[in-house]
This record gives C-alpha cells, sequence and structure tokens, in this order.
C-alpha cells in the first residue's frame, strides 16, 4: 500500500480497536449490529477509499480494500463493512458506479431476467436485512448479466451464520432491475475471485486475532 493508504488503514484500525470490544461483537448475538462504528466509518468517508478520486474516493484498489477487510476480520467488527464497499467494487469492474446507499451482494446463484425484470431465490445473502440496494447476478438466454435492484421489493427470509451475521433468502417475482451490465465468462471469474479473496483476508484476519488470544492463554493459564 501506498503511504497514504497506510494511513486509512491506521485510521480505521484505530476506529475499530477503540469501538470493538467483545460486547459490541455481541450485539449479533442480540439481533443487533455496531451502528455506531459503522457510522463512524463513514463519517471519515473509510467506505470510499477504493472509489475514484473523480467521484470524490481516495482512488484505491482492490489490495487497498483487502487490507482494511483483514482489520474488519482481525476485530470482528459487526457492521457490513465488506459488503457495502465489494459489492460497489464489483460495480466499478463494470463501469457502474457505485452506491452511497448501504448496498450487499450475490453472485454465487443466478436469477432469471426476463424483460429488465428479475425472478428466483439466492439464498445466505449478507447484511440484506440492514440494505437498500443488492448485486447480482443474472441470467437471460445464454447470456449473463450483473444487475443492481432495490432491496426494497424483493422478499426476505431473514436469519444468521454460524457467527451469527446477518444473511438472508432472497426471493425476487418480477423485480425490476435498475441497472444491467451484459459480462463475459472471464468477467464472471474475475469478479469471483474478488469475492473470493475478500473473504480470505476477513478469515486472515480472525485467524490472526484467534492465533493472538491462543499464544497469550497458553501464558496465562496454570
Amino acid at each position: 500500500m501506498s503511504e497514504i493508504k497506510e494511513m486509512v488503514a491506521e485510521v480505521v484500525e484505530k476506529v475499530l480497536k477503540h469501538k470493538v470490544e467483545k460486547e459490541t461483537v455481541d450485539l449479533l448475538e442480540e439481533n443487533l449490529w455496531a451502528e455506531n462504528v459503522w457510522q463512524l466509518l463513514l463519517e471519515n468517508e473509510l467506505h470510499n477509499v477504493a472509489v475514484s478520486e473523480e467521484d470524490g474516493g481516495a482512488g484505491g484498489d482492490i489490495e487497498d480494500l483487502l487490507a482494511l477487510y483483514g482489520l474488519i476480520g482481525k476485530y470482528a467488527a459487526p457492521v457490513p463493512f465488506i459488503e457495502h464497499t465489494l459489492a460497489n467494487y464489483l460495480l466499478k469492474q463494470i463501469d457502474i458506479k457505485g452506491y452511497e446507499q448501504l448496498t450487499t451482494y450475490s453472485i454465487t446463484t443466478p436469477l432469471q431476467l426476463k424483460e429488465d425484470n428479475l425472478f428466483g431465490t439466492v439464498q445466505h445473502v449478507p447484511w440484506a436485512k440492514y440494505a437498500e440496494k443488492i448485486v447480482v447476478l443474472a441470467q437471460e438466454g445464454s447470456q449473463q448479466f450483473i444487475v443492481v435492484a432495490d432491496l426494497e421489493n424483493v422478499l426476505l427470509k431473514n436469519g444468521t451464520n454460524l457467527a451469527a451475521e446477518p444473511r438472508s433468502e432472497a426471493v425476487f417475482e418480477k423485480v425490476k432491475a435498475l441497472q444491467k451490465v451484459p459480462i463475459t465468462a472471464q468477467q464472471y471469474v474475475a469478479l469471483s475471485k474478488l469475492v473470493t479473496a475478500a473473504s480470505v483476508s476477513k478469515m486472515n484476519g480472525a485467524l490472526t486475532t484467534a492465533f493472538q488470544l491462543s499464544v497469550q492463554f497458553s501464558k496465562e493459564r496454570e
């Protein structure tokens, strides 16, 4: 990372270190989340790290985001930072401007696209319960698309994963596509790799903390 990007990472770690405690992480068990931490990240424009300078962002890239995703995992921060920033970064790859409204994504299972309307069901959508927009994969004939839709028109069956993070089954029944861009098979592979890299970075951060706690426990136990 550049010096400027390292400064951004330092700010994010400072926010998480001082604001994310055990009680903060445990909010997920109570079906809540760290809205105050999310607001701090927004106020400091940290969600715009990978947004172009022309659009008011820092002009960073995926490496900058992945460094921050590691910090989210390290502190187990119960905020939709990864989902929102990665959804917008996926859009950036196909020349669609990102959204300020909280946005999530699901590009594993393709929905059906018919006359600019979406049909079908996708599972385990992260933070859909709180998001306003969603980036999805859709199929029309033999052509695949990346599509943006409003979540207010989607039926959500909300639940959690094993970490108590919000996950939803999203049912699309003639949901209007706000934007759509056709993609090639190669583009889909590239986008999927970004999603995988984000997950690995988050897990790496979590494993770092698990290792540190294990070492600390081994030194303190009697």
